[in-house]
């Protein structure tokens, strides 16, 4: 039943591309989950560079979430293109560990990844990153196209990205 559960809340989360993220504040840095939404995720090898990936993530809210854990509980709506603005102050410790979970009525396919070097065009609402297997996962990455696809990211986020002032919502 949970189980159902799950792959229809990762199909209809998959539908209407977003990015939620879910912060606690760890002394001056709130530490998250990040989780995304596309429509679609192409992952292929890179050519350049044996064991690596290219991640094209196409159909991106322009806009984040960020909210706060237990016991604040507080949310912050801001720019897609400013969360991916300050990727590198964001994650200047640690690249994030991702997973690409695609839901469909045949098949769920999960790659996990490390993500590099991101890039984000707000005009075609497209991020494309360098990505590299986990150490210890041998078979985790498939490549081809994916749709209806829900990114978990695990993430530290900027606290002054975190400050800044939320967007009005309708």
């Amino acid at each position: 039943m949970k189980l159902k559960k799950l792959a229809f809340l990762t199909l209809f989360a998959g539908m209407i591309p977003f990015l939620v993220t879910s912060c606690g504040k760890t002394s001056d840095q709130p530490k998250c989950l990040a989780v995304g939404s596309a429509r679609s995720v192409m992952i292929t090898e890179n050519a350049d560079e044996p064991g690596s990936y290219i991640v094209t993530v196409n159909g991106s809210n322009p806009s984040t979430v960020l909210l706060t854990q237990k016991p604040q509980r507080n949310s912050r709506v801001i720019e897609t293109e400013s969360f991916m603005d300050n990727w590198d102050t964001s994650y200047k410790t640690s690249a994030p560990n991702v997973t690409f979970t695609s839901v469909s009525p045949n098949r769920t396919t999960t790659n996990v990844l490390v993500l590099t070097n991101p890039s984000y065009d707000a005009k075609t609402q497209t991020m494309t990153f360098k990505a590299e297997k986990l150490e210890n996962e041998v078979d985790s990455v498939q490549t081809g196209t994916f749709t209806n696809v829900t990114i978990t990211y695990d993430s530290e986020v900027d606290v002054m990205l975190y400050q800044e002032k939320p967007q009005e919502t309708e």
